[in-house]
């Protein structure tokens, strides 16, 4: 909530530190838009926002969160201090605790804001004794400003724990080059960039070669208009595509990044939860890969033209003269009606057709074999003067 909060302020830099993962000490501070006195107060209050100023805004929202519905929740169960200074004004030191201002003074400080949580439900008794221990919240904590890194690649970030700094990110000019920065240099290399739009949606990314799926740990980031979500069925279309390049039981690590129009996805992320949130897309389309038709391929044994195949001479034309002593045998034609069944074996890493002949064996490419299927039908329903389907 509180990096979030920095990033509506418009902030290019957030400095994150935790202490025994959060549960003693959160803080943020960026170099945000700042607020006022007045502001500093008010954004304390229960109800209250700077993300809206009119009812018609509410459709349009494109902020991360209402600044006002997290702070006063996390003070509720908290000590809270708000340091933060507007670029044209003084600073405002606001501290609170329980959900009551407590103090109110003027600070120096550069414009900007820093918040920061101590002892994390130390009024709940109940609700602390279902905390995670240290180590766990530390990994959500991990999760959670990976996730925003990954988003909001334009942004430095900082991240410290118990003293120690554990990340420390420049802007990133590209998603490949965050990659390098998290990970290191050889595994943003591993991936391809995809970049396709389809009427109102644009989808970029990088996705993992199929030759290395597997071979390391898998990773999955979406984000929709720059918020990182769960969508199953993004995730699922993709992996699709894999399915005939990769073993079965592995799934491919996916970055991908959605630019939708509002006006498609509806009223939603405002008061979506935080974290990676799983949103509605409304009518939203599935794709479905094509199958492969064995029994097609094992019929369909035309020979196919090639390089040295025999050219059929047209229509009030003479063939070409065939240099050499004799003329070349004429190869017989045949065709589906005509060819021997040839025994099925096996599927190959999920991407090549195994067949006996009377010859040996038979290795076929299933996409190509399926795009040539497809071709065959096409261009049999326009000799028969019907609409391809």
């Amino acid at each position: 909530e509180l990096v979030e909060n920095a990033l509506d302020a418009g902030a290019r830099s957030i400095d994150i530190e935790i202490e025994e993962g959060g549960r003693q000490r959160i803080r943020v501070g960026d170099d945000g838009v700042g607020m006022g006195r007045e502001d500093a107060v008010l954004a304390l209050a229960r109800h209250a926002t700077s993300k809206i100023r009119a009812a018609a805004d509410l459709v349009g929202v494109a902020s991360y969160g209402f600044r006002g519905e997290a702070l006063p929740a996390i003070c509720s169960v908290s000590q809270l201090e708000i340091e933060t200074a507007p670029v044209d004004g003084g600073g405002t030191r606001v501290r609170a605790a329980a959900g009551a201002v407590e103090d109110t003074r003027e600070a120096a400080r550069r414009r900007g804001t820093t918040v920061t949580v101590a002892h994390l439900f130390y009024n709940a008794p109940a609700r602390h004794k279902f905390m995670r221990g240290a180590r766990s919240e530390w990994r959500a904590i991990m999760e959670a400003v990976t996730s925003v890194a990954l988003t909001r690649r334009d942004v430095r970030l900082s991240l410290t724990h118990d003293g120690k700094e554990v990340l420390t990110l420049p802007a990133a000019s590209s998603l490949r080059a965050r990659l390098a920065a998290l990970w290191g240099g050889a595994y943003a290399e591993r991936f391809l960039a995809v970049d396709d739009v389809r009427g109102t949606t644009r989808v970029s990314g990088l996705v993992e070669r199929p030759a290395d799926v597997g071979t390391a740990s898998r990773r999955i980031y979406v984000s929709v208009n720059g918020r990182a979500v769960r969508d199953f069925g993004i995730v699922r279309a993709a992996e699709a595509a894999y399915q005939s390049t990769i073993p079965s039981g592995v799934r491919p690590t996916l970055f991908l990044d959605f630019e939708v129009a509002r006006r498609a996805l509806g009223t939603i992320g405002a008061g979506a939860a935080i974290g990676r949130p799983t949103i509605p897309f409304p009518a939203a389309p599935r794709y479905e890969p094509p199958g492969v038709d064995v029994e097609a391929l094992r019929a369909d044994r035309r020979p196919r033209e090639g390089l040295f195949a025999p050219s059929e001479a047209g229509e009030g034309t003479a063939p070409a003269p065939t240099p050499g002593p004799a003329d070349a045998p004429t190869r017989p034609e045949s065709g589906p009606e005509d060819a021997e069944p040839i025994p099925f074996l096996m599927q190959v890493n999920r991407t090549y057709l195994l067949f006996e002949s009377e010859g040996g064996v038979v290795l076929i490419d299933q996409h190509s074999a399926h795009e040539r299927i497809l071709y065959e039908k096409f261009m049999g329903a326009l000799t028969r003067g019907e609409a391809p389907g």
